[in-house]
């Protein structure tokens, strides 16, 4: 009679993967008591075809935010070695952790432990993971941290697979020129909404961002955006677009002309003796992209003001209405 070890090993994957049929584990929602992860884990543990079998699944997203240090320690020293090839998708971030007092600051973590990461590799590996990720998310950067910034950006870099990027609330720290520099990656997805912008007015580390990932870069999320500069960026596959323009950036939406967009996603905040003028360049811009747009949503941030704004927003509404564009408008409290 044929057992276990008969199957061929298409047949076991979907078998160990049925373990997971809603995909909990894989994209790190499931509990850590859950009866798929403690089923997993014991397959993992019964011979070494299994655990091949069970690491793609158990480890394909790990979640280390909110974290103690000591679980970070645990991960690089112990258990990264042998499973770092299997994550896929990292989320870091600092907050309160019910195991360590106070806040646990990514950067501080990674001067304290990084020489030590996966057997003395060198910084680039601070990822925690390996070569295959696909999907980094960063969040809750410290002040002052330029140096550790840098060393981030270097290990960002570093990494062949990477296709979709998050950057949150960094101070700036990660706001510097490292990011016009050679990746070993081609990003599809770029989420700076949640950048701190640099008030410096230097658009180089940005424009060179997007230019390195201009070949392959889809999905773009820029944050507030105040410049009255009015730059000029050829994405020529991007898709999905989503601004924050300030009261001078009334001209930003028309600065990706080139670009196939299919989803415009427009926040506004507040209002301004300028917004009458911003929504006549939102309508250009639309009417630019009229052969591919499918969508544009608006998000208005202060509903107070959205009744001053009617008549833009009822210019833009129009247009989408006449060219068979959907209109979507929110108002955030």
């Amino acid at each position: 009679m044929a057992g276990w070890k008969d199957f061929p090993t298409e047949l076991k994957e979907p078998i160990v993967a049925f373990v997971d049929e809603e995909k909990l584990v894989q994209e790190g929602k499931a509990d850590k008591d859950s009866e798929q992860r403690k089923t997993l884990l014991a397959l993992s543990a019964t011979s070494r075809e299994l655990r091949e079998l069970v690491g793609p699944i158990l480890w394909r997203t790990l979640d280390l935010s909110h974290q103690a240090a000591s679980r970070h320690h645990s991960f690089a020293a112990e258990i990264g070695p042998s499973t770092g090839r299997f994550v896929r998708n990292l989320v870091l971030c600092d907050g309160p952790s019910n195991l360590t007092h106070g806040l646990v600051d990514f950067f501080l973590l990674v001067e304290g432990y990084a020489k030590n990461l996966f057997a003395g590799y060198q910084l680039e590996r601070l990822t925690l993971a390996s070569d295959s990720l696909v999907e980094v998310h960063l969040t809750g950067f410290g002040e002052d941290v330029y140096t550790a910034g840098v060393a981030a950006i270097e290990a960002l870099r570093g990494l062949t697979h990477l296709r979709k990027l998050r950057l949150e609330n960094p101070y700036q720290a990660l706001w510097h020129h490292g990011l016009t520099e050679t990746w070993r990656s081609s990003l599809t997805s770029l989420d700076l909404r949640e950048v701190i912008e640099d008030e410096s007015d230097d658009l180089s580390p940005l424009r060179g961002l997007l230019e390195r990932h201009a070949a392959a870069l889809r999905h773009l999320k820029l944050p507030y955006y105040t410049s009255a500069q009015f730059p000029h960026f050829s994405l020529p596959h991007l898709e999905t677009l989503s601004i924050q323009p300030g009261k001078k950036a009334r001209s930003l939406p028309l600065s990706f002309a080139e670009s196939p967009l299919r989803r415009l996603r427009i926040e506004l905040y507040g209002s301004s003796s300028e917004r009458k003028e911003m929504f006549v360049d939102f309508v250009e811009a639309v009417e630019q992209h009229r052969q591919t747009l499918r969508q544009v949503q608006v998000e208005h941030f202060d509903p107070n003001f959205v009744v001053k704004d009617e008549k833009g927003l009822e210019l833009l509404r129009a247009w989408c209405e006449n060219h068979g564009v959907m209109y979507e408008l929110q108002t955030v409290q």
